[in-house]
């Protein structure tokens, strides 16, 4: 699965070091506040993780999504063919889960859009 932790500002470095402990776990990407990485093991070991302040599983990256509303539909059908039931049965296999599962969304842009950051999670939860 890949995952992505957040971490305070600077301590990047210090959590992909601690992450990188973990077995099964291959490291990618250090960004801002973010440390991206592939597990290919059980998601236990990541619970005990101290230096970081979330782990998430990355189900999506979407580029290249365009500037006008039309967009809205896009995003609507790129949410709909999300595989959310299997990210929910690999976080079941590591604690218990509401029935059904509930998911957020989290989205961001740099340049202008027609469109705002609650229209894009409106639209990917629809």
């Amino acid at each position: 699965m890949d995952i992505f932790l957040i971490t305070t500002r600077g301590l990047e470095p210090v959590g992909a070091q601690e992450l990188a402990t973990i077995p099964a776990v291959t490291l990618g990407e250090l960004g801002y506040r973010r440390v991206s990485a592939r597990c290919e093991g059980a998601l236990a070991p990541l619970l005990a993780l101290r230096t970081v302040d979330d782990v998430f599983l990355g189900v999506a990256v979407w580029d290249a999504i365009g500037r006008t509303r039309e967009a809205l539909a896009e995003l609507r059908a790129r949410g709909a063919a999300l595989r959310l039931y299997e990210a929910a049965a690999a976080c079941a296999d590591t604690r218990p889960l509401d029935w059904p599962p509930a998911f957020s969304v989290t989205a961001g842009f740099v340049e202008q859009r027609n469109y705002t950051m609650d229209e894009i999670k409106e639209a990917v939860a629809q």
